[in-house]
């Protein structure tokens, strides 16, 4: 191997050029000289968009999105592979398509409008098991958002331990969990509502950069899809549409009495007593019905039987009709106003 005349960041903007406008690598590399005057040969591009890791793509991608999300939705969508004509399809006498196509799992973030972190697969997943490494990569987020293909109760535990708040709808005839017994009795359907934006987000990508990859290799369709996250993150940014909707002005502003808002400016939930109660590893966290912080130990494994709960800190507050109390990552009470649909019968 040579000696390595081309910096990273040169690599990078000529892959994300060529996702932005549909090129080529060699049309990439005209592009690079005729408004840059950076020449390089076209390989190069090629064999960087190979080599270059994953982390280094989510990096660049956490640089255009901002440190702390509070509202983030979790969902999954497929790209098609370039595959054969119809012509030749036709002549195989093929009816459906030739291949898989690459799934592509994301979060996104509600209130900016902007993919958050992302994974690819060249084979068909689950879901729900890759939210624990897209978390990792940005812990910073206070509810996730998620449809009813991620109801599972190791889930909603493994990020209640990592200061996230999970709602989902939970499935038919649901007994076990608690965390699922409190969606169950409990959920907030216009807040889950707001999950469709990470719906919106594929579709604006599928029609912006197309709904298929042209890469053949897993590593090269990975560094494709992310560069259209970055360039839509970065289109975002600099072009705001005229009909996007100021969502942050009117995104649940409510006031719940004796409440101390978490933070100004169309906040979700608000704290109701500062306990700062500290999370330990393997317990569960709620409010009793006495108004107190308590906590019961998850089963693991061939654990069974009723937990016991112990009380952590009394607080002695008092609940309120139609409201959400939990725990939060400060270790404090914070209480959400729920929204029930529908109308009374008559």
């Amino acid at each position: 191997m040579g000696p390595k005349k081309i910096q990273t960041w040169v690599l990078c903007l000529g892959l994300v050029i060529k996702e932005v406008y549909r090129l080529s690598y060699r049309r990439a590399m005209r592009f690079l000289d005729e408004y840059y005057h950076i020449k390089l040969h076209w390989t190069t591009l090629q064999k960087a968009a190979r080599r270059l890791p994953k982390a280094l793509w989510q990096s660049l991608l956490a640089a255009t999105i901002s440190p702390h999300v509070q509202l983030a939705a979790a969902d999954g969508t497929g790209f098609a592979r370039s595959g054969p004509s119809h012509y030749y399809l036709k002549r195989i006498d093929r009816a459906g398509p030739v291949g898989r196509p690459v799934q592509l799992i994301s979060l996104v973030d509600v209130q900016q409008r902007k993919f958050v972190a992302g994974t690819m697969f060249a084979r068909p997943r689950h879901e729900a098991r890759a939210i624990p490494q897209l978390h990792r990569q940005h812990p910073e987020m206070d509810v996730m958002l998620m449809d009813k293909g991620f109801d599972a109760e190791w889930l909603h535990q493994w990020l209640d331990e990592h200061g996230t708040f999970a709602v989902a709808p939970v499935r038919k005839n649901c007994r076990r969990g608690r965390h699922r017994k409190l969606m169950r009795d409990c959920f907030d359907w216009c807040l889950y509502w707001q999950r469709n934006i990470v719906e919106s987000l594929f579709s604006a990508l599928k029609r912006l950069f197309g709904n298929a990859v042209r890469s053949h290799h897993i590593r090269t369709q990975t560094a494709e899809l992310f560069c259209r996250l970055i360039a839509y993150n970065i289109g975002l940014r600099l072009w705001r549409f005229s009909t996007e909707p100021d969502i942050t002005q009117h995104l649940y502003r409510r006031n719940i009495p004796g409440g101390i808002p978490i933070k100004k400016g169309g906040s979700m939930a608000e704290i109701v007593a500062k306990v700062g109660v500290k999370k330990v590893k393997g317990y569960l966290y709620f409010v009793d019905k006495k108004g107190n912080v308590a906590r019961a130990q998850m089963a693991r494994g061939k654990k069974k039987g009723k937990a016991k709960i112990e009380v952590v800190a009394k607080a002695g507050i008092k609940k309120k009709s139609g409201y959400l109390y939990f725990i939060d990552k400060h270790g404090h009470i914070a209480a959400a106003k729920m929204s029930r649909g529908g109308k009374k019968r008559r």
